[in-house]
């Protein structure tokens, strides 16, 4: 297949200098012609966008020049480039650059390697359109004929089916061995892609099932726990231990206040009795003995009594403190326990959002991978078909038989996915050509495919073309991302159209195509597209915007 990225327009025609990206997707090209003041998106550049491509690769273009266009390219002289990578089995991925210019007159082939550009050294203008040729495997007239979709294109698939320039490009190759071969390698492309799809599928499961297996801690039952363990904590500070432990704190503190002051006491009436001197005056006075006798016994006995009960509050104390500790280390083990719980499932918490990002990621990539099994399967089965067609009767008869066969299942899957209930269209090989035969289903009878309504006739070509476009890909290899309707759908209805954005979104999904439509009809409208390329012409230049 051949992907181009981009082509650079300069001095081209109606263009001054544009860059238009290839990127995959449906796209919508609006042109505005501000010098007309007729039909305002005639003549506004369109066509010239679409055919820059051509003229880059082949020095020609569908509609030729007239004397206008050859007399602006002789004396402004362009520059057109564009740049495409090709991938085979044999010579795997490259990028080549093409460069056409009039000023000075030359076509340069170039090679990415090694991160730059080599010089294919071709050195003049004919050899390096065969070389070209060469290079993306395909003439002139296959290339328009697979990218470039007009109306008399579309018509002629039914009104001319067997010599319209898409099947002529088929039929008229000079051998079958060519196709033969084609065939074969593709079918050996298609095997190592299922292959691979597998071996990929598989590991991403695995990927998955590892993934899956992280789970989302509850925090707020963690939260809850704390809760509960600083609810605990509270409760121990105002249990019954704990108030009678600040009683005995306060009393153990009076008492050890009231006993320096009963030792001061015993003191005093004790010199008193020795002295008989007052320890007030020191004046010498009259003793009463028994009396002094008394309070210090007194004294003595109250000193003996708080120092007994100081040292059992002390006790209790002890006690007390030691039952409260244990209660509050029990709790705070709980506490630390639930906080590195915590801090544990917020970590594992992170990890789930990142694993399960990275397993949305591995979900999306495996339905990619499946979807890339399962086509190419069913390209390996028309594939085979192909070959065993190709190995009876006589070449020409074997191709129109292999192409037929490649056609009718081609048919078939896009009749499904345009929602063709109504007819069963079937590709018929003749002695040197094909009949187109349509089975109406609401009568069950055979129907000419003119007979069907405009909108049923329309949807009926584009199945044709596709199941055509895919039929060529898979016989003789010939394909490229690009597929551009020039004013070749204005006869659709809404709902057709609506069928076709399905359809063209899954050609740009799974084919990786960038589909461009021009039309100036509405019913577009009805189609999603990826974005715009505008064309605005002003004072005889045209400008692109892609958005």
């Amino acid at each position: 297949m051949v992907k181009f990225h981009s082509i650079k327009i300069k001095n081209y025609r109606s263009i001054k200098e544009a860059v238009l990206n290839y990127e995959s997707g449906v796209w919508h090209i609006i042109g505005t012609n501000n010098d007309n003041s007729g039909f305002k998106s005639n003549g506004s550049g369109k066509t010239t966008v679409l055919l820059a491509l051509q003229q880059c690769l082949f020095n020609r273009t569908t509609f030729g020049s007239n004397i206008e266009d050859t007399y602006h390219l002789l004396k402004y002289g362009y520059s057109l480039q564009t740049t495409f990578t090709i991938k085979s089995s044999l010579k795997g991925k490259r990028t080549f650059r093409i460069t056409n210019e009039r000023e000075p007159l030359r076509i340069l082939i170039e090679e990415l390697v090694n991160e730059e550009y080599e010089d294919f050294g071709v050195k003049s203008i004919p050899q390096a359109l065969a070389v070209i040729q060469d290079i993306i495997g395909m003439d002139f007239n296959t290339f328009v004929a697979t990218t470039y979709i007009s109306h008399s294109t579309v018509v002629n698939l039914i009104e001319n089916f067997t010599s319209s320039t898409l099947i002529k490009s088929v039929l008229d190759f000079d051998s079958i061995y060519s196709i033969d071969k084609a065939v074969k390698r593709k079918l050996q492309e298609q095997i190592q892609i299922s292959t691979t799809a597998q071996v990929e599928l598989k590991n991403r499961n695995e990927t998955l099932k590892v993934l899956d297996s992280f789970t989302y801690v509850d925090l707020d039952s963690i939260n809850t726990e704390l809760e509960i363990c600083t609810t605990k904590l509270l409760h121990i500070d105002q249990s019954v231990n704990a108030l009678r432990l600040e009683q005995l704190t306060l009393e153990k503190v009076n008492i050890e206040l009231a006993i320096p002051v009963l030792h001061q006491e015993v003191s005093k009436a004790q010199k008193q009795l020795d002295t008989n001197i007052c320890p007030c005056c020191n004046q010498d006075i009259i003793v009463d003995v028994e009396n002094l006798s008394q309070n210090i016994e007194t004294y003595t006995q109250r000193l003996i009594s708080m120092e007994v009960r100081l040292t059992n509050i002390d006790n209790a104390i002890n006690k007390l403190e030691e039952l409260l500790s244990n209660e509050r280390t029990a709790v705070y083990k709980d506490i630390n326990h639930y906080e590195t719980q915590l801090t544990i499932g917020t970590y594992k918490n992170e990890q789930h959002k990142l694993h399960s990002a990275s397993a949305k990621n591995i979900r999306a990539e495996v339905i990619k991978l499946e979807a890339e099994l399962k086509d190419s399967l069913a390209e390996q089965e028309i594939l085979v078909a192909i070959n065993n067609s190709i190995k009876s009767g006589a070449p020409l008869k074997s191709l129109i038989v292999s192409f037929c066969t490649a056609l009718n299942l081609y048919i078939q899957q896009y009749t499904s996915l345009l929602s063709i209930t109504y007819a069963l269209i079937k590709a018929v090989p003749k002695k040197n050509t094909i009949d187109l035969v349509a089975i109406d289903t609401r009568f069950n009878k055979t129907l000419n495919l003119t007979d069907y309504s405009g909108g049923e006739l329309t949807r009926i070509r584009i199945v044709l073309l596709m199941s055509v476009l895919n039929a060529i890909k898979t016989l003789t290899g010939v394909s490229t991302n690009i597929l551009i309707f020039d004013e070749a759908l204005d006869t659709l209805d809404v709902s057709a159209a609506q069928d076709l954005g399905v359809l063209f979104e899954y050609l740009a999904n799974h084919e990786d195509k960038f589909i461009a439509l021009v039309s100036h009809g509405k019913q577009l409208n009805a189609i999603t597209f990826n974005g715009d390329i505008t064309i605005t012409k002003n004072d005889g230049i045209s400008t692109i915007t892609q958005i």
